[in-house]
């Protein structure tokens, strides 16, 4: 009786979901992107290689990151693989990540969505409401990541755009340089 309900509750629940995404999507309120997202029934986030070109998590969020994205997408009105690209592409998931640049005044990359060091102090007035930014917390990086992505997505017009802005730099997107445009081009496909 007991499997009967939680059945009949997650299909109750996805048919909801579902609904609010496909009138949400057919009204335009959400920026659409050409990708479909595609799920592999059974499986967890360590049966498929998280690395790999056809990982079911460039688009889909694992499943305890799944909460916080969703929420924060909803909250700034981006499609959920766009921020799911770009976490894939910067940490493939992971959460401890850390790319320092050594000698070169680029401080560090760090974290699941790979904030560097040098823009934290501002970026916590203009995106976290002035509390301290901890690249290291999944909540925190995610909800830095979809205002920016939000932000950028504004200033430039396009993903594509944000996107070369997140990596470049809003003065860098004007003209990026070729490891941003193949990171990008990473994301878009």
């Amino acid at each position: 009786m007991r499997s009967a309900i939680t059945l009949l509750t997650v299909v109750i629940f996805t048919f909801v979901i579902f609904t609010f995404v496909t009138l949400v999507g057919s009204y335009g309120l959400v920026p659409q992107t050409q990708e479909v997202m595609e799920y592999i029934p059974n499986s967890t986030f360590w049966d498929v290689d998280p690395d790999g070109p056809n990982s079911p998590y460039r688009f889909i969020p694992p499943p305890e990151y799944q909460g916080l994205i969703y929420k924060y997408c909803a909250e700034t009105s981006l499609p959920v693989d766009a921020i799911c690209r770009l976490i894939f592409g910067e940490s493939r998931w992971r959460f401890w990540a850390c790319r320092t640049y050594e000698d070169s005044g680029k401080g560090s990359d760090d974290g699941l969505v790979q904030l560097n060091s040098r823009v934290l102090d501002e970026w916590s007035w203009l995106y976290n409401g002035g509390l301290p930014i901890n690249p290291y917390d999944p909540e925190t990086a995610i909800r830095v990541c979809t205002r920016r992505i939000a932000h950028l997505w504004k200033l430039t017009g396009s993903l594509r755009g944000a996107y070369t802005a997140w990596n470049a730099g809003e003065t860098g997107a004007l003209n990026p340089p070729r490891s941003t445009i193949l990171f990008v081009n990473d994301l878009m496909r």
